[in-house]
Order: C-alpha cells, then sequence, then structure tokens
C-alpha cells in the first residue's frame, strides 16, 4: 500500500487533490478510534514499509519510486 501512495505523489507531481487523499486515509475513524494508538500503529506501519522500501531499491531517498516498483506493485494485489 505504501508503494502504490508513493506512486499516487510521484505520478501527480504531488498534487494536492494526492495529498489529500492520504492524509485522509491517515485520519479515518476506523483507524484512529478517537485514541492515538491505531493512528500511531499505522504511521509505524508506514515508517516500516518505507524504510523496507528504501532497502529494496523500490524508493529513493526522496521517496520516488525506483527500478521494478510497477512489478513490486502489481504482485500486491495478486
Amino acid at each position: 500500500m505504501a508503494l502504490r501512495l508513493f506512486n499516487l505523489l510521484d505520478g501527480s507531481k504531488d498534487s494536492d487533490f494526492a495529498t489529500r487523499a492520504i492524509r485522509s486515509l491517515v485520519s479515518l475513524p476506523q483507524i484512529t478510534v478517537n485514541v492515538d494508538i491505531g493512528r500511531d500503529q499505522l504511521l509505524h506501519h508506514l515508517r516500516f514499509s518505507v524504510e523496507y522500501l528504501r532497502r529494496s531499491g523500490l524508493l529513493d531517498k526522496s521517496g520516488k519510486p525506483i527500478n521494478l516498483f510497477v512489478i513490486a506493485a502489481h504482485l500486491y494485489v495478486s
């Protein structure tokens, strides 16, 4: 999911719509549940995903998808 979000940002050239969509995803009431635990867990998961994608060579230092990110994103759906 994180790779697809970075692809959305990169493909839209960091448009306001994409930024708002990602912010609204992080602040969904189903995730936050009136306490910060759900939000903190989501942010922790996203941080782990970003670090993993960078180490795997699918994101560069600025968060732009590189190399075979399309194949990896496609495999996630399967």
